[in-house]
């Protein structure tokens, strides 16, 4: 019955999408697609995994990749990732903060529910404009976009959790400001086969596209953040030392290069110490690519991750460094959680 209904969410999902948006789009036209930056990913470990993440994302950068997974939230959790993928020269980084918690009774399973703010931002600095009156003088700004996140996860069943986010996209460039509003919603199941435990996961974000309106600029355009549905599996392996997973990204009405696959591999060859490895392509096969990373453990409570994704172009590096920060519940209560 619980697998029945994550199936019926996801199909849901899909012929929803599919009445949105028939088929996939070869030309999209200007102002569709805003955002990039909110695809990137918040955490190294998710990366190195070639972005795989809707159903093993831990930590407080879970709620990203899939919301339901907040209703296994420790105590409190904050993590955070900073990058400059494109190198130094250009002025352009990109970082994150993330923070979850738990709230009501966790012996209950219709009241343990998970939550988590979430600010991730690309910025890029020095950008020169000229002045049109005096073309010898010369100014700079910063243009940033940011994306914050406000997300809950319940279990509704001991083996089926769901989530929920809303999104908040802020634009800013000059004087310009871009404003929208987002949902996400996603589910989890997980379950045993042969031994072996497996969860499924769904992730449909920014549910219906998300319109991002700019005021104070030129022509006051509306842009699009498009709806991107994550289906993703995973599998423990090698007596929980292994870890397989793989994700499909359905950028709803976008063109085939949009459409996604991510696979990742995790081992961990002792206790503190996990190395990584992914690959992710597109349908149209342009842009597959491998990475890498490795994850250090200290105490029980602080976490380490590092991830090597090949830029896109020559002016890429392709390092990104995430920290995590758990304080976890007290082992009692634990025992007493749903679907332990």
């Amino acid at each position: 019955m619980r697998r029945a209904l994550l199936c019926a969410i996801a199909v849901g999902i899909a012929v929803t999408g599919l009445f949105a948006r028939c088929g996939m789009a070869q030309d999209v036209p200007p102002g569709f697609g805003a955002a990039p930056f909110a695809r990137i990913g918040v955490d190294a470990r998710s990366l190195a995994m070639g972005g795989a993440g809707v159903a093993v994302a831990a930590g407080a950068t879970s709620p990203y990749y899939n919301p339901s997974l907040l209703a296994n939230a420790p105590m409190l959790d904050v993590g955070g990732m900073y990058s400059e993928p494109y190198g130094q020269d250009l002025g352009i980084s990109f970082q994150s903060l993330c923070v979850q918690g738990q709230l009501g009774d966790v012996a209950d399973a219709t009241t343990s529910v998970g939550v988590s703010l979430t600010w991730m931002q690309m910025s890029i600095s020095d950008i020169p404009v000229w002045d049109e009156d005096d073309p010898t003088a010369t100014y700079y700004f910063t243009a940033t976009s940011s994306l914050y996140l406000v997300s809950a996860g319940v279990w509704i069943l001991p083996e089926l959790s769901m989530g929920l986010s809303g999104r908040i996209y802020r634009e800013n460039v000059l004087e310009g400001r871009g404003r929208g509003l987002g949902v996400d919603l996603a589910a989890l199941a997980s379950f045993d086969i042969e031994g072996i435990p497996v969860w499924v996961g769904i992730n449909s974000m920014d549910v219906g596209q998300t319109n991002v309106r700019w005021h104070d600029t030129l022509g006051e355009p509306d842009n699009y953040v498009p709806w991107v549905n994550k289906v993703g599996v995973a599998a423990l392996l090698f007596e929980r030392r292994g870890l397989l997973a793989l994700d499909f990204d359905w950028a709803v009405g976008r063109p085939l290069r949009e459409q996604k696959f991510h696979l990742g591999v995790e081992g961990r060859p002792v206790d503190a110490l996990t190395v990584r490895a992914g690959w992710t392509g597109d349908l149209e096969g342009l842009d597959p690519r491998l990475t890498f990373g490795v994850g250090i453990d200290f105490f029980d409570s602080f976490r380490l991750d590092y991830a090597y994704v090949p830029p896109r172009t020559i002016y890429g590096t392709g390092h990104f460094l995430s920290l995590h920060l758990t304080f976890p519940l007290p082992e009692e209560w634990l025992n007493m959680a749903p679907g332990r």
